[in-house]
């Protein structure tokens, strides 16, 4: 068995490389934009305007931009393939809903003067609901660009110029072609897209009752008292504990226990949020660990699992630039970015091999972003 990746070095490249990459991957994502713009409003199925909505509200947002702009994860493994520098207007945005839909649901977590306490149980649920949208619009854009004929390119010679940008991201699309465009994987985008569709609808179906049926469980609540250099809102699929044992396997449904890690820098300080759906029983033992852990140790492995598990981590420029001297920063970050395929037929060994790669024993040593340490300002 075997786990392919795909990686490439920018390092060389030049402003115009950068240039010739960003419009050929505009043309691209304006051509999936044509085709998602026809769709309704995802929560209201009226045919109205789709705005921009934020996956992290823009107010958080804003407390570690610097004049506007943020970085991606990406910055710190120079691949501007995926986008590294980020304005707010881009930041975390996708294009599913209308404008009255985006206020009508999300207004309690999208309120700056609710995080004084805890968050209650409708707040989480706004949240997850948020977060699955967000996972939802990236699915049903992978599934287009893989049903678009502009994805079918010619073979070409090998490469003259491993700096050229350009001529790297057409290889990479052919790479996906060979390696991931088959009938298989397309089944497992759809797949993905039906669990997250289900875990979106049990949110709503939640707030849909004003929290009267089964919800989610808060289980790491932390105000820190100074502001965090990063912001993060997503759902994680933790594969291996703490001594890599497994918590989730890989399987021929895609359905699996996810961990929501929310960061929230405010005006003086900072939210840290752990939560899932209610009884999430393949989590219990992780998260029993953790809550044992001194809250130090708790900080440093969401920032390990963040970077390992999730490009939808923006930071501070200043920070980004400290964290590109750190290679096993560096080294983490890539392995969040690897697109996995695998030989084997054998669920339970690539996962093996997953837990591996992303093991939480390599944590020690990794830079613990939520400290006071690297604290804004």
């Amino acid at each position: 068995m075997s786990i392919k990746s795909v990686k490439f070095d920018y390092s060389e490249s030049t402003q115009e490389d950068v240039i010739r990459f960003s419009k050929t991957k505009s043309a691209i994502n304006a051509r999936c934009r044509k085709k998602l713009g026809k769709i309704n409003c995802f929560i209201c199925n009226q045919s109205q305007k789709i705005i921009n909505s934020h996956s992290i509200p823009e107010f958080i947002l804003r407390k570690i931009s610097v004049n506007g702009e943020l970085y991606s994860s990406a910055g710190i493994i120079d691949a501007p393939i995926i986008g590294d520098l980020k304005g707010l207007n881009k930041a975390g945005t996708f294009g599913l809903l209308c404008s009255d839909c985006d206020k009508k649901w999300f207004a309690d977590y999208e309120e700056p003067s609710n995080y004084q306490t805890e968050p209650n149980g409708k707040m989480l649920a706004q949240i997850a609901m948020k977060t699955y949208l967000k996972e939802i619009y990236k699915k049903i854009t992978e599934i287009i660009e893989w049903e678009d004929e502009f994805y079918t390119l010619p073979d070409t010679k090998p490469m003259e110029d491993p700096s050229d940008m350009h001529e790297m991201f057409c290889r990479w699309q052919q790479y996906k072609n060979k390696v991931f465009i088959s009938e298989s994987h397309k089944q497992a985008a759809e797949l993905d897209l039906e669990d997250f569709l289900n875990k979106f609808n049990y949110s709503k179906a939640f707030l849909d009752t004003d929290g009267k049926t089964e919800g989610y469980y808060l289980h790491f609540y932390q105000r820190l008292n100074y502001v965090v250099p990063v912001a993060t809102q997503v759902r994680i699929t933790l594969m291996g504990g703490f001594n890599d044992e497994v918590i989730n396997t890989l399987n021929d449904e895609n359905k699996y226990s996810h961990l929501h890690i929310c960061i929230f820098p405010m005006d003086t300080f900072s939210i840290v949020m752990l939560f899932t759906k209610n009884n999430e029983l393949p989590l219990r033992p992780f998260l029993r660990t953790f809550k044992k852990m001194p809250l130090p140790e708790q900080l440093q492995v969401i920032s390990y699992i963040l970077f390992t598990h999730s490009e939808e981590i923006y930071i501070n420029k200043e920070t980004n630039k400290i964290l590109k001297d750190s290679p096993l920063v560096v080294e983490m970050g890539k392995i969040s970015g690897i697109t996995w395929s695998t030989d084997t037929t054998d669920p339970f060994q690539h996962t093996l091999e997953r837990i591996k790669q992303q093991s939480l024993t390599k944590r020690h040593g990794f830079p613990n972003l939520l400290s006071e340490e690297y604290k804004l300002s």
